[in-house]
């Protein structure tokens, strides 16, 4: 099987070559720091499975979700593993939901990648251990709470609500007489207490937490 491997850490592209060089089941014919290199590289070179990073220097075709749901429409039958520093349970879910066919976090055992290269091979899907008890948690807790707002203040839940309903900063600003800078600076620290870094992400949090139907 030829694998193509892509993170923007140098160490974590030896951590992970040297793994599967020891299973011996995948091959590494090319390596990527960066969206637009790994663009470039699965264009010239044949591979049958993608390990990659979910977030990279984005470049022109955009990481995280945005990577992985291009990804799926230009080369839909590829296998697609993710290895991530996110625990955030309805991130990695998105993650599935985006075309994934494995996830796993970069603290996995030796033993994970081999098997996730294996379930692949089988046609199967592979989540690490740590991946599904985040999964599991999240499904425990979900019929306790849709949403965790003891995390934001109600300003905050309030301009999150706003913000993925569809409004701009300039329009929440307006609706709740608050100034651009406070509205920005307050959807900003939900984003920051809930662990996500983009808007793609807010969005993708509060749809699967229950906070937009």
């Amino acid at each position: 099987m030829r694998a193509i491997l892509a993170d923007d850490h140098p160490v974590v592209l030896l951590g992970l070559r040297a793994v599967l060089q020891k299973d011996g089941r995948a091959t590494v014919v090319g390596e990527a720091t960066s969206a637009d290199e790994l663009w470039d590289l699965l264009a010239g070179t044949p591979c049958d499975l993608l390990i990659t990073d979910y977030s990279m220097p984005a470049g022109k075709r955009g990481s995280g979700l945005a990577l992985i749901e291009q990804l799926r429409r230009t080369y839909p039958e590829l296998p697609i593993i993710i290895v991530t520093m996110i625990s955030n349970a309805a991130l990695l879910k998105a993650m599935l939901d985006a075309g994934a066919n494995g996830v796993l976090e970069k603290s996995f055992s030796a033993e994970e990648l081999p098997e996730a290269v294996l379930a692949i091979m089988r046609g199967r899907s592979y989540l690490g251990q740590s991946v599904l008890a985040a999964l599991d948690a999240h499904k425990a807790k979900a019929s306790e709470s849709h949403f965790n707002w003891a995390k934001l203040s109600p300003r905050e839940a309030e301009v999150v609500r706003l913000y993925i309903s569809g409004l701009s900063v300039t329009d929440i600003a307006e609706r709740l007489s608050r100034s651009v800078k406070t509205v920005s600076t307050q959807r900003l620290n939900a984003m920051r207490k809930l662990g996500i870094s983009s808007d793609a992400d807010l969005y993708a949090y509060s749809k699967d937490s229950g906070m937009l139907s």
